[in-house]
């Protein structure tokens, strides 16, 4: 029997709704009881609430080699200002986890505590070092070593945007000669910081993002919302804990990716 798993973060495990990743309203159980390309098919939940992209990435990997029969694997991206930490060796959980929230203060052997101001600090500090266009480029590049792995083992790949800062259009690459800034997405010009520059400039930093894009060889994959976020543009009300998507957001969400699942029917 083949197998589609899904790999992803809180909101590929369900956190909001009542049953979590058993939940029927979950978007990944709604998709996979609907989608002809799914029938017939085991339904593995590898969401990890929580999880970074590297964390992601790693068990995406692992899923291939526990289950090598050939299936689907879709791979749900995270926040990419997201970090594990683990300052001690304990009998007990010293993992931080580090991304926008309070943390509380650690406590080490023998005696020692860390302050959680302190791990703020440092955390705020490192996350200012990282730019975001390299953090989307590592994204990138995952999901296209990914991609090769699956074809080794006859597993056909999705990916899917849940919570990636990208705006519609980012990566349409313009290259017409009368370009100007004002054609780039709001995200772009952000990001190159369009008013600290001349045309020129822009567009050279511009061209290198975008070449950058390409090296990787991962637009080429099969997405299903990358310039689509779950987040910005499916999150329209809440679950249970105030924080996740609630019923609606994950129909909503589902109702797009089985639209998208569609155009991949016929190949299997």
């Amino acid at each position: 029997m083949k197998h589609t798993i899904f790999c992803g973060c809180s909101y590929v495990e369900g956190d909001g709704l009542d049953q979590r990743s058993q939940d029927p309203d979950l978007w990944v159980n709604i998709v996979h009881r609907n989608s002809p390309l799914l029938c017939n098919t085991v339904l593995v939940n590898l969401g990890n609430s929580g999880s970074t992209n590297t964390g992601i990435f790693l068990t995406a990997l692992a899923s291939l080699a526990a289950y090598p029969a050939g299936g689907n694997l879709f791979v749900s991206w995270t926040n990419t200002k997201r970090l594990h930490v683990n300052p001690g060796l304990e009998l007990y959980n010293t993992e931080l986890y580090l991304e926008n929230s309070n943390i509380d203060d650690v406590k080490l052997n023998p005696g020692y505590t860390i302050p959680g101001s302190y791990v703020e600090n440092i955390r705020d500090r490192f996350f200012s070092l990282t730019h975001h266009h390299y953090d989307l480029v590592g994204v990138l590049y995952y999901s296209s070593l990914i991609n090769v792995m699956a074809q080794s083992y006859g597993t056909q790949c999705f990916f899917v945007n849940s919570l990636l800062n990208i705006d519609k259009k980012y990566f349409e690459h313009i290259v017409d000669s009368t370009r100007s800034p004002s054609q780039t997405t709001e995200l772009t010009q952000q990001i190159l910081q369009l008013e600290t520059r001349d045309d020129a400039e822009f567009f050279a930093l511009y061209d290198k993002i975008h070449q950058d894009y390409a090296d990787t060889q991962a637009l080429k994959l099969n997405w299903l919302n990358l310039d689509q976020a779950y987040r910005k543009f499916f999150y329209v009300d809440k679950g249970s804990d105030d924080l996740h998507p609630g019923k609606i957001s994950n129909r909503k969400f589902a109702d797009h990716i089985i639209q998208k699942l569609q155009q991949y029917t016929h190949r299997r």
